[in-house]
């Protein structure tokens, strides 16, 4: 069949994404103009441009192409400067022909970016819910494409909880959410000022404020482990998704001997002596990409804590720190490629409402994970650490940071992947 310069409907009878591109390679070689692709499975898009397709709208089309020649106007939409989330009640009745008015003055303002993680960088969603009187009531979807800014306006005195998600993925007939990421459930007042970033780099376990409730505490004589290890640097909780994170927790005394493991990241239940003493907590988890969709960022994350822990007569947060990193990054979580990266960290604990005084900041980065060259670390004025990386040209970059406080507890972090320099990847050059 003659391809030269016509458009291709395309619907993969595959996912393998490898398959597809050759496939994509062979219908470019025989000088197709364009490919309308449906679906998922697919990971380049030049030289020849592709129009991608959802899958309700092709029998439509498949009808209309049988019927001769169809010309289509497309109408690109992009992502709206305001959402709003709105909630009205009225107590002790139904609100039988219920007429509601809200001016946006009286709603409250969050101002927010959405940073893009990788490919597919498609339309995502944007959910948030309410609590009231201690029922959550139906959630509320709005649309972005990242990477976007957005203003989004909620009816004050509710308490709402937002949440969004990089993508889907199934396994067998199951379909899961990939890097899904939910905020703390918060009140918001008129007239407050509000910042709220997602999906920022680097990902990495989150212990303060946005992750929720302690996520490691110790309870009698056991300590209970459930870190949300891929959250965002905003601190929003991470879900973990199964068939795509693996790895391992792991205690041992201060000396390094292994007292408990478990086969799953960042999950476990451990039995410790009554008494105070030192220990070593080990996180390791490995996250990833269930084909067609791609993890590019946060491939994989090492922490290793030194904390101090004791008998507890009710569940009591365990003492753990937890880095700040606060990366000047773009929109596609990406630094400068030709210039250096400076960056700042501050230090928080598990518990502990303030921020730490850093006894010592050491940093460390690499482009292949393995040859580590050490950071430019100096203490600032008002307590957090400047961090400089030098110009690394274009690829990803990876972190390892150690850290203490003056107790003597300790952080030593690794991110494999943690934020790009430039961007290599083919879905960079397509936006």
């Amino acid at each position: 069949m003659d391809l030269k310069g016509r458009i291709v409907l395309w619907t993969p009878a595959s996912s393998d994404t490898s398959f597809n591109n050759a496939l994509y390679q062979k219908l470019t070689d025989a000088g197709t103009a364009a490919i309308m692709y449906v679906g998922y499975g697919l990971s380049v898009y030049r030289p020849t441009p592709i129009l991608r397709l959802d899958e309700s709208g092709v029998p439509v089309l498949r009808d209309r192409l049988a019927q001769g020649p169809l010309t289509l106007t497309l109408n690109g939409v992009g992502t709206g400067a305001d959402a709003y989330y709105l909630h009205h009640s009225v107590d002790g009745r139904i609100p039988a022909g219920a007429d509601w008015f809200d001016r946006r003055s009286e709603l409250a303002e969050v101002r927010t970016t959405q940073l893009t993680h990788g490919y597919p960088s498609d339309p995502k969603d944007m959910y948030a819910w309410t609590t009231w009187h201690g029922l959550t009531l139906f959630q509320q979807t709005t649309r972005y494409r990242p990477p976007a800014e957005q203003t989004l306006h909620f009816s004050p005195g509710v308490e709402w909880t937002t949440a969004t998600f990089h993508y889907q993925y199934d396994i067998g007939d199951r379909v899961y959410p990939l890097g899904t990421l939910v905020g703390a459930p918060t009140v918001y007042r008129a007239g407050g000022d509000y910042r709220d970033d997602w999906m920022s780099a680097p990902f990495n376990p989150a212990l303060g404020r946005q992750a929720g409730a302690a996520q490691v505490v110790r309870e009698g004589d056991k300590l209970k482990v459930a870190l949300p290890v891929f959250s965002d640097a905003a601190g929003h909780r991470a879900e973990t998704a199964p068939g795509a994170d693996s790895g391992s927790t792991v205690l041992t005394d201060d000396s390094g001997k292994v007292l408990a493991r478990n086969a799953a990241p960042g999950r476990a239940t451990f039995d410790l002596p009554r008494e105070q003493g030192w220990y070593r907590l080990t996180v390791d988890a490995t996250r990833t990409s269930p084909d067609p969709v791609t993890w590019m960022l946060g491939t994989r994350v090492t922490s290793e804590w030194r904390l101090r822990s004791g008998h507890e007569r009710s569940a009591a947060p365990a003492r753990l720190l937890d880095l700040d990193y606060r990366l000047p990054l773009t929109g596609e979580n990406a630094a400068d490629p030709g210039k250096p990266l400076g960056y700042t960290v501050g230090l928080t604990a598990q518990g502990e409402r303030k921020a730490l005084p850093i006894a010592s900041l050491k940093v460390w980065y690499a482009t292949d994970g393995t040859d580590w060259k050490p950071a430019s670390a100096a203490r600032g004025t008002d307590g957090r650490w400047k961090v400089t990386v030098p110009a690394l040209g274009t690829g990803k970059v990876d972190l390892r940071s150690t850290v203490t406080d003056a107790s003597g507890a300790s952080l030593t972090e690794t991110l494999t992947d943690a934020y790009n320099s430039g961007c290599a990847d083919i879905w960079c050059s397509q936006r």
